[in-house]
């Protein structure tokens, strides 16, 4: 059985290796031929490359360092210190990489014309790109393309073509290009084209069946199935959703809504018809069938807050949240700017480290109330209003259907207040509203008196068949100081005759006379407070107090406290919760005799976490409660693992305290097998099993076929095309996806007029297949279908081995393609690899005296299994 060489497996990837170890062979002195004139001018002795069979132009193409050979290579490509796959690169003469528009295209760089078309900032470079890089890993193997070459031609253009401050690092011996570049030339930030149209079908499902057997063989059961179905088509989102249920076999179908949606961007606003809930900020949530014209909120929260900085050299900048990693990425000398990060929430700070090639660390924070002046309150910008007639989601209030139209506008003054203004009539009951808000002066970058914001809303409403009106009000206050400590306040109230329009327009509420009923509105005024406090070695600690009165009913007071920390490489946390119900002396006495006064209800949680490693923890809970005198203490614990990306399992043990013959035993398990999510468990308790099945999952159905997706559907999505090639991993923003037996991958969702990475894992690419893109970003409007292709294909990497006249073709002989293109060399043995052998191509040896054969007569092996190229031979003629 053949041997495959070291250097033979180096050419199987697709390296020049071969090449570079003979030289670098000479060059080392193991044949006494040492260098003579600097450390970047090697000289070669010709005797000794002739007795290694290579020619002079080969050890004359290495005699200033090693580099890449001239032509077509495949290199793994980093941008930015992210690496984005092996890509196809051309080479000149010297080693240099060509910055050609196909190789910015697969790349995802812009060049300089186009970033100031596109009206893009660029921080000025001030003689950084000149400066070299103050870093050991810069050996003489290492090519550094600091500024365009004034003799470069358009045949082979350099990095200046994208930016002066773009540094472009050169390691031929590990096959790398390594670009760091000002992030506004990168398609992922720069992208303006915003994709629109296209027509695809989609359907979610969701479905659920659980099942109780008794000791008795007794057995109880549910199962629901939750489905959305619609299409995209030119913009327009056209969604149905509805439910099945059936319990013990009591079957019942449920409708829920069915809409039609489109945005129109110039106005930055959506219209939207159909069985729906209105939208707005006072007047939300009324079911009603007709249309409606509302904010596109996408379009009015573009503003991301811009974290700035310097780099005294290439650096790497971290942007995390709550230790949440938001952007990666790398930054040349010189200013910096980054928005390409999604906050994961809006109350915590985030934590940004600049960490130089020295070593030399920045860090520094930006407060969340900073990143929340970028949205200046957009939402409450626009116009909210609908028309149509009050309908009934199939509960049991009996909604009469009358005409009901709604209005609200708001408008924004200085990025410091807000105001709004809205009024709603449903057939004779009309409501009218206004709301303020404020926050702090965004110009005061001190924070020596905290950031503040404080927000009050007004509703008054007459219903002209019962002559009743009321009012309802709330109003809430925020602050927090630069470090440490955040105060929140909140109030509600009602009087007794406020009603909204789902009241008054209730068949059962009429029936029952609570409309002419003072006491029928059951909460007559809520009010809370709430303190937070973190401390770096005492951990978190959260109080709050809410008050409740009723018109009907006991008031109720309720305390609650919690405190989590860190424990070494554990988590504690400890949770009191105390509720006290109470009648008012206006309640009267005969009332409040009749009830047990003070009743409370007292209850203990603490819980306490820990890793086991390799993606284990080990869970711990205690819960003592306190219900009028019923005592309870529960505990249990739990192990939880993470397997893989796809698949985890809990295990849980549940005991009561006072039942001694108690004791719960549950086990779970999470799949994902691609294209749907399934989880399944059982359990067991004394007298009584049980198990579940879930499984939940989308599909797109377009003119390329069907794609399946683990996560459901949005209202913007995509299909990516790989080929034929199925079982292609990619990342997106809604999760994992896989291609299909179709080679399509279905994307479940795209952020509307948001750029959205859409990144192939290498990993799940087998040696086989190449990929052309494999990082798209795509910014599409909403309700766009977006077909997307990688452009992957499989192909023929073949281990060649050729004679020339019955002998073994000499080794250290360049082969070159049809174009003249610098393709392999040969090896001992006559062996060639060619990376992709094409039945159309013609293949050509270049012998030492300067003669030329072509490569006939192929005849292949099979691969193996597990292999990564054929076995074949061929003919030089």
């Amino acid at each position: 059985m053949h041997q495959l060489h070291a250097s033979e497996t180096m050419q199987a990837t697709g390296e020049s290796a071969p090449i570079l170890l003979a030289a670098t062979a000479v060059i080392n002195g193991k044949d006494n031929a040492l260098p003579r004139d600097g450390a970047d001018m090697q000289e070669f002795d010709s005797d000794i490359m002739k007795a290694r069979g290579l020619q002079p132009e080969i050890s004359d193409y290495f005699r200033k360092a090693a580099r890449f050979p001239p032509g077509k290579s495949i290199v793994d490509v980093i941008i930015n210190g992210a690496p984005i796959g092996r890509k196809n690169a051309v080479f000149d003469e010297t080693g240099k990489l060509c910055f050609s528009p196909s190789f910015l295209r697969s790349v995802g760089l812009i060049g300089a014309a186009n970033v100031a078309s596109k009206k893009v900032q660029i921080p000025p470079s001030a003689n950084i790109a000149t400066t070299p890089l103050a870093t050991p890993a810069l050996q003489p193997s290492v090519q550094l393309a600091l500024t365009p070459n004034p003799a470069e031609t358009s045949l082979c253009p350099g990095p200046g073509g994208v930016s002066a401050q773009t540094v472009v690092v050169l390691d031929a011996s590990k096959v790398t290009v390594d670009i760091t570049t000002p992030v506004q030339t990168i398609v992922a930030l720069a992208a303006a084209q915003i994709e629109q149209g296209g027509t695809a079908a989609m359907f979610n499902y969701r479905t659920s069946t659980f099942s109780n057997i008794l000791a008795g063989h007794a057995k109880s059961y549910f199962t629901q199935v939750d489905t959305q179905a619609g299409f995209n088509w030119n913009d327009w989102i056209v969604r149905s959703n509805q439910s099945y249920s059936n319990q013990n076999g009591q079957a019942q179908w449920r409708f829920a809504n069915a809409y039609a949606q489109t945005t129109f961007v110039d106005e930055k606003q959506i219209l939207q018809g159909g069985f729906t809930f209105t939208q707005g900020p006072m007047f939300s949530g009324i079911p009603f069938i007709g249309a409606q014209w509302f904010p596109e909120t996408a379009l009015r929260s573009q503003n991301k807050y811009p974290v700035t900085g310097i780099a005294a050299t290439r650096a790497r900048v971290v942007i995390s949240q709550n230790g949440v990693i938001l952007l990666s990425t790398v930054v040349p000398p010189g200013p910096f700017k980054l928005t390409d990060y999604q906050r994961g929430n809006r109350t915590d700070d985030l934590q940004v480290k600049v960490t130089e090639e020295n070593g030399a660390e920045q860090r520094f924070t930006v407060a969340a109330s900073d990143t929340l002046l970028a949205d200046a309150n957009a939402a409450t910008g626009g116009i909210y209003a609908s028309a149509g007639m009050l309908s009934d989601v199939g509960s049991n209030s009996g909604v009469r259907s009358v005409p009901l139209l709604t209005f609200e506008k708001g408008w924004q003054y200085n990025s410091i207040i807000s105001f709004s203004t809205g009024a709603l009539a449903a057939g004779k009951y009309a409501s009218v509203g206004a709301a303020m808000g404020a926050q702090s002066n965004p110009l005061d970058r001190t924070g020596l008196y905290g950031r503040a914001s404080a927000y009050v809303q007004a509703l008054a409403a007459r219903d002209m068949n019962s002559g009743t009106s009321g009012m309802l009000g709330s109003t809430s206050l925020a602050w927090a100081n630069a470090t440490n400590v955040q105060l929140g306040l909140s109030a509600n109230l009602r009087t007794a005759r406020y009603r909204s329009a789902q009241e008054t327009q209730s068949k059962v509420t009429s029936l029952n006379g609570r409309q002419d009923d003072p006491q029928a509105a059951s909460v007559h005024a809520q009010m809370g407070a709430s303190v937070q406090w973190n401390s770096k070695w005492l951990g978190t600690l959260n109080v709050s107090v809410t008050h409740q009165t009723m018109f009907a009913a006991p008031a109720t007071n309720t305390y609650a406290a919690g405190w989590s920390s860190t424990l070494g490489p554990g988590q504690l946390g400890v949770y009191l919760a105390r509720t006290m119900q109470t009648y008012a002396a206006s309640q009267g006495t005969a009332q409040a005799s009749n009830q047990r006064a003070g009743q409370s209800n007292n209850s203990l949680f603490i819980n306490f976490s820990v890793p086991l490693g390799h993606d284990a923890t080990f869970t711990s809970n205690a819960h003592r409660s306190n219900n009028t005198g019923q005592q309870n203490t529960v505990i249990d614990t739990s192990i939880e693992q993470r397997l893989s990306d796809t698949f985890s399992y809990r295990g849980t043990f549940e005991k009561t305290v006072s039942a001694p013959d108690s004791g719960a035993k549950n086990i779970s398990f999470n799949a994902v097998p691609r294209y749907t999510s399934i989880s399944f468990g059982a359990g067991s308790a004394p007298g009584m099993s049980n198990y579940f099945v879930q499984a939940s999952g989308g599909v797109v159905i377009s003119g390329q076929g069907a794609a399946f997706a683990a996560n459901p559907i949005q209202d913007t999505f995509a299909v990516v095309k790989l080929g034929d090639i199925a079982g292609v991993e990619l990342n997106t923003p809604q999760g994992s996806v896989w291609s299909g037996y179709n080679g399509l991958a279905a994307i479940p969702g795209l952020i509307p007029f948001s750029n959205s990475n859409v990144e192939i894992v290498t990993p799940s690419l087998t040696s086989d297949i190449d990929v052309e893109q494999t990082v798209q970003v795509v910014r599409a409007g909403r309700g766009a279908f977006v077909q997307l292709d990688m452009k992957a294909s499989k192909v023929q990497r073949v281990l060649l081995a050729i004679t020339r006249n019955g002998e073994e073709l000499p080794e250290g002989l360049p082969v070159f393609g049809k174009e003249g293109e610098f393709s392999a060399i040969s090896l001992k043995g006559g062996r060639v690899m060619i990376s992709d052998l094409k039945n159309d191509r013609l293949y050509s040896v270049r012998m030492l005296d300067g003669a030329t054969c072509t490569l006939q007569r192929i005849a292949l092996t099979e691969i193996t299994a597990g292999g990564s190229f054929q076995r074949g031979t061929a003919t030089c003629q």
